[in-house]
């Protein structure tokens, strides 16, 4: 099975390898919590929070700091094809293409014109895209009618990109999330995306914010889970898991309210690897700040301090089957703990 190349191992490694020396070459940014969309698996509390970020600083910190980022993503909070969210994605796009950097973002599709998909064409844009159906019926419940056809288009046309870039790596990520409506669907999803060089993103559902009691009816069972990764391991030849996103440790988060944020559980840079409600700590403004070094060095100390929690925390972390947003969470911080302890600075 292809890697992702945003969560790639030879990403992932280089990240890893300057963040040991002390810099951090991912940003990880939210926009806002606007989305036209009401899909059934989104209950997020956030969902109508305006972005407090000012794009045109960023967009000159990024510059200051020209050659020292080579990833760029985008996701975490609401859908960024729509209203000011893809306004200010076209700026950072534009950013990406001019200043070398390469960008991911997460997105259910259905506002994706030829500018975005073009960006996706020439390399700087790298989707996951919310894969959860191909069926029409399906798809008008759970991203409600008026959006699923357009969605459905997408997806294919993304598949069709992707299967005509032959790199070593996919260009395209499915985010599939299993769930007692499409499970019986999930087999032939994973068949489409390893036939059109898309990676299958597989992970639980978020049960978290206003969600929790909401959606028992499409909860699955561990064994459930357990059941469909096998049945998933068979079908790519190996035992499926999800890899580690760069930006957990190697990121700078910065969410919709404009403030760079640390997992207060943790000290990562992201928290959405929990199937839970996030519960983030603000290290500092980036509205305010004059460079992200001054970003840096506040999560570098939320970190240092953090770290016997953290082992203490370790001893309690479920196992999933397939593992939360941004990778299996033991795995995750079993590889943080090492990197912690070897590292430069």
């Amino acid at each position: 099975m292809k890697e992702f190349y945003p969560w790639s191992k030879a990403v992932y490694d280089e990240t890893i390898k300057k963040y040991m020396n002390g810099s951090f070459s991912v940003l990880d940014i939210q926009l806002s919590g606007k989305c036209n969309f009401n899909c059934v698996y989104c209950d997020s509390p956030d969902r109508n929070i305006k972005a407090q970020t000012d794009f045109i600083h960023l967009e000159n910190l990024v510059r200051e700091d020209k050659g020292k980022y080579d990833w760029m993503f985008v996701c975490g909070l609401g859908e960024p094809l729509y209203n000011e969210n893809k306004v200010a994605l076209l700026q950072l796009l534009a950013l990406c293409k001019e200043m070398g950097i390469k960008c991911s973002i997460f997105t259910n599709g259905s506002n994706m014109d030829e500018l975005i998909l073009n960006y996706v064409r020439e390399g700087v844009l790298y989707p996951i895209i919310k894969v959860d159906t191909f069926s029409q019926k399906l798809a008008q419940e759970l991203y409600g009618s008026r959006n699923a056809y357009k969605t459905l288009q997408v997806m294919e046309e993304l598949f069709s990109i992707s299967e005509g870039i032959n790199d070593a790596v996919c260009h395209v990520a499915a985010s599939i999330v299993p769930t007692t409506k499409n499970l019986e669907e999930i087999p032939y999803i994973v068949k489409k995306c390893i036939e059109h060089n898309a990676f299958p993103l597989i992970g639980q559902l978020e049960y978290a914010g206003n969600a929790i009691g909401a959606y028992e009816d499409l909860l699955l069972t561990r064994e459930q889970l357990i059941e469909l990764k096998e049945q998933v391991d068979s079908l790519i030849g190996m035992d499926y898991s999800v890899p580690i996103c760069p930006a957990v440790i190697s990121g700078i988060h910065v969410a919709s309210n404009g403030y760079v944020t640390v997992d207060r559980k943790s000290g990562l840079s992201c928290s959405w690897f929990w199937l839970e409600t996030p519960d983030v700590e603000n290290v500092c403004n980036v509205n305010q700040i004059k460079s992200f070094c001054e970003a840096e060095q506040k999560i570098k100390e939320y970190r240092k301090k953090s770290i016997d929690q953290l082992l203490a925390l370790k001893k309690d972390i479920q196992e999933y089957p397939f593992g939360g947003c941004g990778g299996n969470v033991k795995d995750l911080f079993d590889d943080y703990m090492n990197i912690q302890s070897k590292i430069i600075v």
